[in-house]
């Protein structure tokens, strides 16, 4: 039975007959219809099969990159490596513009829980790709809290992990009324940013965010600060921009698209998503972010604080 699943509103949706489908973007996503599906730009269809028959593909390709194959100019790569026990451990991707099909081996998925050499899971290899066709686009995931303030200002938060942005956003709603937009992750073009309100973080707070007016946006909104919670004496500076570039290492470090093989791969045989023109296009987006909104740091050494900072900056 198929099942359409929409991630970020207009931008990111699944189709897929796989029950219980989950990657880094959430796992409790609600059904959607197929006309919701379809608005999005980003489309990813994704179906399960054995890995002896993916594998068995293999023969219809003459090149390889390590344990992918393709053909030079081709929209399909596999991947198939043999493990003493297992069998072949194998899955396809093929993509036309912005959809993208994925037939995953069903070895591959049982077994490949964890990232190690060349081996990563689905769900990161499915999010690399979302971001390489989103950043192809004009957007990019960032790693952020964002929220609404009841003053209808838009703030984003990024920090280092556990910082305080979760405990901050949620105060936010709290004590100022704020909805929120994003505890984990979201998207922007660098002048809007989108909820992704399905993450794991979503699911772990789910009961609190159910309470009173704790509730997500379910539309982009027009970002006007930004501010980067460190750990230190209270203070607020102004970033400049050489500093703001360094969102994009935060990012890359925490999102990880940029050392992703599989895109490696694609890009070996397919001159589309290579990572050097990627990330080149995320710098693009960063800096575009800065021009067009004020951004500061916020130094606390009590994570509690920040929401009250943010609060009065804003």
């Amino acid at each position: 039975m198929i099942k359409y699943y929409v991630f970020c509103p207009d931008l990111i949706g699944v189709e897929t007959s796989y029950e219980n489908f989950s990657w880094v973007l959430g796992r409790n996503a609600p059904e959607v219809s197929k006309n919701l599906y379809d608005k999005c730009l980003i489309k990813l269809q994704v179906v399960l099969d054995k890995d002896k028959k993916i594998a068995g593909e293999c023969v219809n390709f003459k090149d390889r990159f390590g344990d992918f194959w393709g053909d030079y100019g081709s929209n399909t790569i596999i991947f198939n490596k043999s493990i003493k026990f297992l069998g072949s451990i194998a899955y396809k991707i093929s993509r036309n513009k912005n959809t993208l099909s994925v037939v995953i081996g069903k070895n591959h998925l049982k077994y490949v829980k964890f990232k190690f050499m060349h081996l990563h899971p689905m769900y990161y290899i499915l999010f690399d790709f979302a971001t390489a066709l989103l950043l192809e686009n004009g957007f990019m995931p960032i790693y952020s809290s964002a929220v609404k303030l009841n003053n209808g200002k838009t703030v984003v938060m990024i920090a280092s992990p556990n910082t305080g942005k979760s405990l901050t956003s949620l105060k936010l709603v709290k004590d100022y009324n704020a909805v929120l937009i994003s505890e984990d992750v979201a998207v922007t073009d660098g002048v809007n940013i989108w909820p992704i309100p399905y993450t794991d973080s979503y699911r772990n707070y789910g009961n609190s965010l159910k309470k009173g007016n704790c509730i997500f946006s379910e539309k982009s909104e027009k970002i006007n600060s930004l501010f980067w919670l460190l750990k230190g004496e209270s203070l607020t500076k102004t970033i400049t921009e050489k500093e703001f570039e360094k969102v994009q290492l935060l990012n890359d470090y925490l999102l990880y698209y940029a050392k992703s093989p599989t895109l490696d791969a694609f890009s070996f045989f397919n001159d589309s998503l290579k990572n050097t023109e990627l990330m080149n296009m995320e710098k693009q987006i960063i800096m575009k972010m800065f021009n067009n909104i004020n951004a500061k740091f916020i130094f606390e050494n009590d994570a509690i604080k920040y929401a009250d900072d943010i609060a009065n900056e804003s």
